[in-house]
């Protein structure tokens, strides 16, 4: 593990001192060391997630997830009930149109 990173209960502490006194026994000049180890931190405190950050957007897509799901089952339970109605609408329309058949049929032959 870098020494230079030191964790704590949420966050993650970056110690520029001694990352530029590292660059710096590397052969960087005090400059550039102390260059390297500001975009270090800016890069490290701006770009990597941290546990909490990563438990909050957990958190939102958890939400999100549940709300979707909600949305989904809703839309299932819609198209079942439309489905369901279609089917009975056809069923009754053909019983209808047989039954008028056979009534026909059955007038005719009486004659």
């Amino acid at each position: 593990m870098n020494p230079n990173l030191r964790f704590t209960m949420s966050t993650m502490v970056f110690d520029t001192l001694s990352y530029a006194d590292a660059l710096e026994e590397s052969g960087f000049t005090p400059q550039q060391a102390k260059g390297q180890a500001h975009a270090m931190k800016v890069l490290i405190e701006d770009q990597i997630a941290s546990k909490s950050d990563l438990a909050s957007t957990e958190g939102t897509l958890k939400l999100a997830l549940s709300a979707s799901e909600g949305a989904l089952k809703l839309a299932i339970a819609e198209s079942k009930n439309e489905t369901i109605k279609w089917v009975v609408g056809i069923v009754l329309s053909a019983a209808a149109v047989q039954l008028s058949v056979i009534t026909g049929l059955l007038l005719h032959l009486a004659k």
